[in-house]
């Protein structure tokens, strides 16, 4: 850190827009890749009613490492949004009173699937995994 520039500036960098403007354009670049995905996120979580603000939401205190928010639209639409905040793998069990009756529940980021058992959900992240878990439509019989 230079003097007189204060603890934050060690983050902080110069931007030439040109050269940045270059580097979005140019598919090949981490720049371009990491602003891509955001994007989809954005787009995605814009198309789900449960993340709209004036949506329910409640913090479940079930793993101090991960962070668990249960989104319910006003439609009912229901999102379990999971953000393991460690450098380890974390495991959580949705209980089945909040499971449901569904067979399973879908990540709508990877499109990964979780069944529901007896227990619940029984759902591993890794490092600093996010997951964005909705309930299939599919009913168990």
């Amino acid at each position: 850190v230079k003097a007189g520039e204060g603890a934050r500036a060690i983050n902080r960098d110069t931007i030439h827009v040109p050269a940045l403007v270059r580097m979005l354009r140019d598919r090949r670049t981490w720049v371009s890749k990491v602003a891509r995905r955001f994007g989809r996120l954005i787009r995605r979580r814009i198309a789900v009613p449960a993340f709209h603000p004036g949506a329910a939401h409640e913090v479940l205190p079930w793993n101090p490492h991960v962070f668990a928010v249960l989104r319910t639209a006003r439609n009912g639409e229901r999102v379990l949004a999971l953000t393991n905040v460690s450098s380890r793998e974390q495991e959580i069990i949705v209980p089945r009173e909040i499971a449901g009756d569904t067979a399973a529940w879908e990540d709508l980021i990877s499109r990964r699937r979780v069944p529901v058992t007896a227990t619940g959900i029984e759902v591993r992240l890794g490092p600093y995994e996010v997951l964005w878990l909705t309930p299939m439509a599919v009913l168990l019989p």
